[in-house]
Order: C-alpha cells, then sequence, then structure tokens
C-alpha cells in the first residue's frame, strides 16, 4: 500500500482525470483504476486523427507565434489536444504547410 493524500492505495492504482485536467483537484472528476484503464481513457479521448486544410495550419502558427491565441485555446477551438496543437506549431507534423 502506498500513502497518497492520506489514502491508502494498492501500487498498482492510480488516479484517473475524467476531465482530462492534470491539475484538477475537484474530487468528482477523479477516479481510481489501473495505469490500463487510464491508458485506455486517453486512447478514446485523443483526437489525433483530425485532418486539417492548409490554411488553418497557417492560422494556428501564426496566431501562436503573434501571441493572439495560446496552444489550449486552439485545441478547444479545433476540438483535439494541445498536443496535437503543439506537434503541428513545431513543424512535426504538417511540414510542408
Amino acid at each position: 500500500m502506498e500513502k497518497n493524500n492520506g489514502v491508502d492505495l494498492p501500487r498498482h492504482i492510480v488516479v484517473r482525470h475524467t476531465c482530462d485536467n492534470t491539475k484538477c483537484i475537484n474530487p468528482d472528476h477523479l477516479i481510481l483504476g489501473t495505469q490500463t484503464d487510464n491508458m485506455r481513457d486517453a486512447s478514446k479521448r485523443t483526437k489525433w486523427k483530425r485532418q486539417f486544410s492548409d490554411s488553418e495550419i497557417k492560422y494556428m502558427r501564426l496566431s501562436v507565434q503573434l501571441g493572439i491565441k495560446k496552444q489550449i485555446e486552439l485545441a478547444e477551438m479545433f476540438g483535439v489536444t494541445r498536443g496535437y496543437i503543439s506537434e503541428i506549431i513545431n513543424f512535426k507534423i504538417y511540414k510542408n504547410v
């Protein structure tokens, strides 16, 4: 058993964030499960397969470069993860745009 915030949890149990905000401490958004459960949750919610037009990609990059939008704002606007936006902004994907 491992003590986490005064609660004894078996070592294989993790706290999962149902809202995908790792800073969230709302007890209604936290559930227990295994790391496998956590990874399964993440894969169901991750929206990595969305395709964007060249103009959308240019808009994202320029918006961040000029400080008009933050990556998290673009992620919410386009319905994808912030990590996906980061990949776009940093030319890890859509390199030819």
